[in-house]
């Protein structure tokens, strides 16, 4: 580690910056899933204590003795919170849980907002990440369940921010009226989402249209002439996938196996929703696609997925064999790049 993770301290005493910290507690974390001992495995947690309860710590020192090295990741890393990740998706569960994860943040994960209702009744929260798209109860009931709740049981309110693909200014207005807190558009990406959870827990105003986190225009392909089905790299865009997972290439890898294991049980639905022409269970299965290709950026996989949706959408199946054709094939060359990709980091 270089020599700017270090900043002095009073008394000639030097400290980890929390970009150094953060370093490190990633460390600890891929060392405690290959340290076999026991006593090394205690070491690693206590190491993990150690640099948690420094920044505690160092968050009570004054106003500005503070160094903050990227406001978005490390206002958050110096808090250790107790979050509830609502989402139905494996794939973007498994990336939220590590990103939090290696903020020193302890992670509990409830599919749909049946199971997060159920996790407020009995457990305290300090923030609550929502997907707004889920099966049984979706992510606008359970918020206003949730706020029922704390309601009735005179309970703290309970900051909870919008984590959806949806990118319609008018699910921004639901979210809102519902009483969620914030709003992040996926596909994740770990800055941008550690900023929104900055601004809601320090309470600051709405963000601002043009922030990074504001959801995005409406795009070619969203209109039921579904435009676009061409468009969209054959392969990841892996610039984008490392910043979604923080530069983490072991989460990298994680991400890329979870996505093309999961992959054909979300091609088999659409299948079996195109055969059974039932138009809600390809939105739901194209939709769940679409959301877990995000990671992997704008290929054409995903903008195919989102074809598929608009179909699924429309209740109009009759083209959606031949899309799913050519979602198939998009898929076996998005494979085999990344497959070469991945091959080429252990050169």
């Amino acid at each position: 580690m270089s020599g700017g993770g270090y900043r002095g301290g009073e008394g000639g005493q030097f400290r980890l910056t929390a970009s150094a910290r953060l370093e490190i507690l990633a460390c600890c974390d891929r060392l405690a899933r290959t340290i076999l001992s026991g006593e090394q495995k205690a070491l690693v947690s206590r190491i993990r204590h150690l640099l948690v309860e420094e920044g505690e710590e160092w968050k009570r020192e004054p106003p500005g003795h503070r160094e903050r090295v990227g406001a978005a990741a490390n206002g958050n890393a110096l808090r250790q919170l107790s979050i509830l990740v609502v989402e139905d998706n494996p794939l973007t569960q498994k990336l939220m849980d590590r990103l939090l994860g290696m903020q020193g943040h302890r992670v509990i994960v409830a599919t749909d907002g049946q199971q997060a209702l159920e996790r407020m009744r009995s457990q305290t929260f300090d923030l609550v990440l929502m997907d707004l798209g889920m099966p049984v109860m979706d992510g606008f009931q359970a918020t206003l369940a949730i706020r029922d709740l704390e309601a009735q049981k005179g309970l703290p309110h309970t900051p909870i921010i919008a984590v959806t693909a949806r990118t319609d200014p008018t699910e921004r207005d639901r979210v809102l009226q519902v009483g969620m807190d914030g709003f992040h558009d996926k596909p994740i990406r770990a800055e941008r989402l550690f900023a929104e959870m900055d601004r809601v827990l320090d309470g600051r105003g709405e963000t601002s249209p043009g922030s990074e986190s504001a959801p995005a225009s409406p795009r070619p392909g969203d209109s039921p002439e579904l435009q676009g089905l061409e468009e969209g790299l054959e392969g990841p865009d892996f610039p984008f996938l490392m910043q979604t997972v923080s530069n983490d290439m072991e989460l990298a890898r994680e991400v890329i196996e979870l996505y093309f294991t999961d992959a054909n049980r979300h091609i088999e639905r659409i299948r079996n929703g195109i055969g059974a022409r039932d138009a809600e269970e390809v939105l739901d299965a194209a939709h769940s696609f679409k959301g877990a290709s995000s990671a992997l950026g704008r290929t054409r996989v995903y903008f195919l997925a989102r074809g598929l949706e608009t179909m699924g959408r429309s209740g109009d199946l009759s083209r959606a064999g031949p899309v799913l054709d050519r979602l198939e094939e998009a898929l076996t060359v998005l494979n085999v790049k990344t497959r070469t990709w991945l091959a080429e980091q252990v050169r």
